[in-house]
């Protein structure tokens, strides 16, 4: 007869909706420990990109036109060269000559144009061949944290103080390109690089600094992202917390591991484009090539498809750190599970997705409102001093180098002369945001009085004195740290919401339990047990006869002697005999 199964657990809200799990992350996000470890990681990713910024930009000049113009031989020159041809023909080639180099120029220029968006600083000008002009601003991957354009500040945005993007039907438009990015901005620092390396309009100077700025990057979170997702796959597994020393140490033995799981499909990406150059070479022969081409193209779209798998698949990129993290495996592990489970069940991966960033969206606004108030308060608390606006010793010059990112800065130099500044700053950043042409926001900066309030701005400084620049910056180094600190909580939340997501999908896809997480303990192992007893000590008899002495025996306490099936006591046994030393 069968045995009757039952299972008398009564399934829960959770078991049913096992998406409900991600409303755990904001707590475990939340920690000093995560928020910490992401700003440090911020702070060193961004100094790498700045370094690498400033180094390819300093060794690519500005294209001048006129120096490719000079680099062809004048007509007298060409003339002592090929004797032969008329002067009609010298004017043609001269004039073949200089168009060559005119399109160099072109090409070029455009190039480094290329190069000033990523790594430049300010608005450039280029002047084509053609007589039409290009600017830009410059400096994308060049800009420190505490710049960067993030949008309105959240708590001018609550109180109605700046242009709320709900009230004209823009919170979708608001939501996806301000808050969304910020959220997920992990992984957006991650993927441009890569984005601009399809870039048709780089070229190969500007690709060898994408490559080094994807791997440090790489470099950087394989460290700090380690070190944050194993911290909290072991929390929302509800074990013990685990402390940096801890989390490092765990980190820095399967560092390679943590590396290379994402440089994997981008070197295999990198082996495929080879082959299609070595294709390509051959497709160079004339009339030989076109045949190659026309039979042998489906191995292109082969190529193709196997780059267009590894590409797609990188969005599981925020699954190979959990996977290490989660399981203390390796990275043929964590890519073959990050793969699988984007591809094996992808409804599942995009709706855990879509709830953890409407959620984080939520929580990610909620800190930034409050860092914003804190900041906020904070000033208006010391301007409510008696006899401070008659003493002129008003708060508002002590931040002068707080962080632009958020609106922070024009939020503190509220009532002083550089908010203007700070206010028009932030407008043109909006600008830029929204990718208008960088001729038409210098044109609207002009128009609303931008020099003028740089040089108001520029006569308050003046009046400053030392130990006024020395507190000032002393309140900018204080309101920088609280302000990485609520950056670092989207770099937190977004790695502790992809380690909730890891668990998840690994329940859904492999069906094992989220509390099932690889644990280092250390046990001492005593195999051989020490005597409790002393051995007695014989001194050597006078004739130096050997003498025969009990061997120790090992003790075991685990073991325990038989049972007597009789129920009698044992008796215990004899000692050895032993032989009297030889007279």
């Amino acid at each position: 007869m069968a045995d009757d199964r039952f299972d008398a657990h009564t399934p829960t809200l959770r078991d049913r909706l096992p998406w409900l799990e991600l409303f755990r992350t904001f707590r475990v996000a939340l920690d000093p420990k995560k928020l910490l470890l992401a700003a440090v990681g911020i702070l060193v990713m961004s100094c790498g990109w700045w370094f690498f910024s400033w180094l390819f930009y300093f060794f690519w000049p500005q294209p001048v036109l006129t120096n490719y113009v000079d680099e062809v031989p004048s007509k007298t020159a060409l003339a002592k060269r090929y004797s032969s041809k008329n002067e009609k023909e010298i004017d043609d080639l001269y004039a073949q000559r200089v168009a060559e180099k005119k399109r160099d120029y072109d090409g070029h220029a455009e190039r480094w144009l290329q190069l000033h968006m990523l790594a430049g600083s300010g608005f450039a000008e280029v002047a084509y061949s053609n007589g039409t002009t290009a600017r830009a601003w410059g400096g994308r991957m060049r800009t420190m944290p505490w710049d960067e354009d993030r949008g309105p500040n959240p708590y001018q945005l609550v109180t109605g103080q700046v242009e709320q993007p709900w009230d004209h039907g823009r919170f979708g438009d608001w939501f996806l390109t301000t808050e969304v990015p910020v959220l997920i901005e992990p992984l957006v620092k991650f993927l441009y690089p890569i984005i601009q390396l399809l870039n048709v309009k780089n070229g190969t100077y500007t690709r060898i600094y994408l490559l080094l700025v994807l791997l440090w990057t790489l470099v950087t979170w394989a460290l700090f992202g380690g070190m944050i997702t194993r911290m909290a796959s072991v929390e929302l597994a509800g074990k013990d917390p685990v402390t940096i020393p801890e989390a490092f140490r765990f980190t820095l033995a399967r560092y390679w591991s943590y590396l290379c799981a994402p440089l994997v499909p981008i070197g295999l990406i990198a082996l495929i484009v080879v082959f299609s150059i070595l294709f390509g070479l051959l497709h160079l022969i004339p009339g030989f090539g076109d045949f190659w081409s026309g039979i042998l193209w489906p191995i292109m779209i082969l190529f193709g498809l196997g780059m267009a798998l590894l590409l797609v698949g990188l969005v599981g990129y925020p699954l190979m750190y959990p996977t290490i993290s989660v399981e203390g495996s390796d990275t043929l592990d964590a890519l073959s599970r990050s793969y699988n489970y984007v591809y094996q069940s992808p409804w599942s991966y995009l709706w855990y997705c879509l709830v953890a960033i409407f959620y984080g969206a939520v929580v990610v606004f909620f800190v930034g409102f409050m860092g914003s108030l804190t900041v906020y308060l904070g000033k208006w608390a010391v301007t409510n001093t008696p006899f401070i606006e008659s003493a002129h010793r008003k708060p508002e010059f002590l931040f002068i180098d707080t962080p632009k990112s958020f609106g922070w800065r024009p939020l503190l130099l509220k009532d002083s002369e550089g908010e203007a500044l700070a206010r028009l700053e932030e407008e043109e950043a909006a600008l830029r945001r929204r990718g208008m042409d960088s001729a038409e926001i210098d044109r609207l900066m002009t128009l609303r009085g931008k020099a003028r309030a740089q040089a108001e701005y520029d006569e308050w400084l003046d009046t400053f004195y030392l130990t006024n620049k020395i507190g000032a910056a002393l309140v900018g180094f204080w309101i920088t740290l609280l302000f990485m600190c609520v950056l670092g909580f989207g770099y937190s939340f977004f790695w502790t919401a992809s380690t909730m997501i890891y668990l998840l999908m690994r329940r859904k896809v492999d069906d094992t339990d989220l509390d099932e997480v690889y644990t280092e303990e250390t046990t001492a192992y005593e195999p051989y047990a020490p005597p409790t007893t002393p051995l007695p000590v014989t001194s050597p008899p006078a004739t130096g006869s050997p003498v025969m002495v009990e061997a120790p025996t090992l003790r075991n306490d685990k073991a325990t002697p038989p049972a007597n099936p009789t129920g009698e006591s044992t008796p215990p046994a004899p000692p050895p005999p032993t032989t009297p030393p030889a007279s």
